[in-house]
């Protein structure tokens, strides 16, 4: 019984070698296709994230105009009280201000 089992392990030993062989040289082929893409994913830009940045930058805007609308309102408010002309006093650049 002993050899008939060693017998039918030997015979059935190659096949899986030859699968395992097989399943690395496919791999290993696979890699440079696997890099490639993942270099031409992170060279290239998508929709989603172009509009991720454009709205980030132009949040950036908007917070640096109401920085700027904050300084320019208080200096005009603080002349304006002075002379009683509040004329000067700059409207808000957007609705994110005040």
């Amino acid at each position: 019984m002993r050899p008939f089992i060693a017998l039918a392990l030997f015979l059935t030993l190659p096949g899986c070698l030859a699968k395992a062989v097989a399943d690395t040289a496919v791999g290993i082929v696979k890699v440079p296709y696997k890099v490639g893409s993942k270099a031409v994913d992170l060279a290239t830009e998508s929709d989603e994230e172009k509009n991720e940045k454009y709205i980030k930058r132009e949040r950036e805007r908007a917070e640096a105009a109401c920085e700027t609308w904050e300084v320019n309102r208080t200096q005009a408010e603080y002349w304006a009280k002075k002379s009683g002309d509040w004329s000067n006093v700059p409207p808000p650049p957007n609705a994110h201000c005040e």
